[in-house]
C-alpha cells in the first residue's frame, strides 16, 4: 500500500509503508496517514474495530466505547485515533503494523465524514 506524500519540495508521488521505519520518516509518515484519511473521509474505526485495535497495538490513548461513542463529537474522535498514531509511531515500534492493520479493515468498519 501507497499513500501520496504530502509534503512540498519532495518529488517523489507516493511513500512505501514498508522498508524503513526510521525515525526520520515518522512526520513524514504520519502526514501521509493523516493526508489519507483526509482523502477519504474516514475519520476512526468503528467501536468493534477500535477496540481490536486498542486491544493490539496499546496505543495509550482510550477511546470511547459503546457507552460514549454517540456521545462524542466526529471530530474528538479524529482528534483522538490521530493522537493514538501518533503515540504508535513515536512512543512504540509498532507504526507500521498499526498502519497494515488499519489498511485491512473493510471500509463498511470506519467512521466516515458525512
Amino acid at each position: 500500500m501507497h499513500l501520496k506524500i504530502m509534503v512540498s519540495g519532495d518529488n517523489r508521488d507516493y511513500i512505501p509503508f514498508s522498508g524503513n521505519t526510521g525515525s526520520d520518516s515518522i512526520p513524514r509518515r504520519l502526514a501521509a496517514f493523516q493526508a489519507h484519511l483526509n482523502r477519504t473521509g474516514k475519520v476512526c474505526p468503528r467501536p468493534w474495530c477500535w477496540r481490536r485495535f486498542y486491544n493490539l497495538f496499546k496505543p495509550g490513548y482510550e477511546p470511547p466505547w459503546l457507552t460514549s461513542w454517540w456521545a462524542t463529537s466526529t471530530r474528538d474522535k479524529k482528534d483522538l485515533f490521530l493522537k493514538q498514531m501518533e503515540y504508535q509511531a513515536w512512543q512504540t515500534n509498532h507504526f507500521h503494523e498499526a498502519y497494515q492493520f488499519l489498511m485491512k479493515i473493510d471500509e463498511k468498519h470506519w467512521l466516515f465524514n458525512k
